[in-house]
């Protein structure tokens, strides 16, 4: 998912800020910096750069809380009517036929993937996509969205646990403090939405 979220986050920056320098796009965060562009452009300072870049994102994190927000609430309609399992098939239906356009690929990588690239596909479809959806639609139907989103901040610490479990990752201390942290806050919420 890091490998997708860093696609996608990279296709944005560069759409929302075309003729932005390209060393400004991949400056860090460090010392301001004069960078000029070609052709006598007006010379960028580096505190400016971080300043416009902090606006863009946090411009991008408001329009994928507007994307959530209009996968969460009609569905949250649909469940009842339909059921979670019929949402979750309706879902991943849509998710396929978005992802069409790529299939020849696909198919072509099929044929030459190692039989370890297989197993990891077939185990991130059914795992994180097929499962996953179904649990998000279940708990979208029972608890609301309000609540359900909640849950998401699960996400990280059950991450974490899953790495320690299938590949004998050591966790350190700021990751555990995180996860624990993170676990705590979902707990509390559930136990406040109860009273």
């Amino acid at each position: 998912m890091p490998l997708i979220g860093g696609a996608v986050d990279d296709a944005e920056r560069l759409l929302d800020a075309p003729d932005e320098p390209l060393a400004i796009r991949r400056q860090t965060h460090t010392a301001p910096v004069a960078l000029e562009q070609r052709d006598a452009q007006p010379v960028f300072d580096g505190a400016d750069a971080a300043a416009d870049r902090a606006m863009r994102d946090a411009a991008r994190l408001g329009r994928r809380a507007e994307r959530s927000a209009t996968y969460f609430v009609p569905q949250r309609r649909l469940i009842p009517v339909y059921g979670a399992l019929a949402c979750t098939a309706y879902t991943l239906l849509a998710g396929a036929l978005l992802l069409s356009p790529w299939l020849p690929g696909a198919v072509d990588a099929l044929f030459v993937a190692p039989a370890g690239t297989l197993r990891a596909v077939l185990i991130l479809g059914i795992f994180p996509a097929a499962i996953g959806y179904a649990t998000w639609t279940f708990a979208l139907g029972y608890f609301g969205a309000a609540r359900a989103a909640n849950f998401l901040y699960l996400t990280p610490a059950v991450a974490m646990t899953l790495s320690v479990a299938m590949t004998g990752e050591r966790p350190g201390i700021v990751t555990l403090a995180g996860g624990l942290m993170a676990s705590a806050g979902v707990i509390f919420v559930a136990w406040r939405g109860r009273r």
